[in-house]
């Protein structure tokens, strides 16, 4: 059985918000994750996302600071903090983008990417419902960034519910 880290679903609960005045956004998904190596196990994927209030634009979009978390259904676990960026598209449609350097820990051997320091890009599209929530469709990338000799990568691809404060 894959070894599942313990303090990762209280950190997950931590990435709640304590009030909703303090928060903008979570981010709620799930989907696959495919490692680019080929003894790895690929597998589902459950990620959760908190985004601060927007602390100024860029290129016409908001800027948010971000803190993720997610786990494969392998035992592989991610925790980071980064910027995210959303640009809108009309009234309904957006562009969603991040970057988050974090801690990633491999539920086993053939699931590692290199080291534990990664950086996991996304870029999804969506739809708002309401002024409250939104659903998106995003493919993510987690690398070292080819600071480790050994660099296989990992991609997502996940259907996300968005539920603003």
């Amino acid at each position: 059985m894959p070894r599942t880290p313990r303090l990762l679903p209280l950190l997950m609960i931590a990435l709640l918000p304590a009030t909703p005045v303090a928060a903008q956004e979570l981010l709620i998904g799930a989907g696959y994750a495919a490692f680019n190596a080929e003894s790895a196990r690929d597998g589902g994927i459950l990620a959760s996302e908190y985004r601060a209030a927007p602390f100024g634009r860029f290129l016409g979009a908001e800027a948010m600071v971000a803190a993720a978390a997610d786990i494969t259904t392998s035992g592989d676990a991610f925790l980071g903090l980064g910027v995210a960026a959303r640009w809108p598209l009309g009234q309904r449609w957006f562009i969603d983008a991040s970057v988050l350097p974090g801690y990633y820990s491999a539920g086993n051997d053939d699931n590692r990417l290199g080291g534990q320091f990664q950086f996991r890009s996304t870029l999804g599209v969506g739809r708002r419902f309401g002024d409250r929530g939104a659903l998106s469709l995003a493919i993510s990338h987690k690398s070292n960034a080819e600071t480790q000799a050994r660099n296989p990568g990992l991609e997502t691809l996940m259907l996300r519910w968005h539920v603003a404060f």
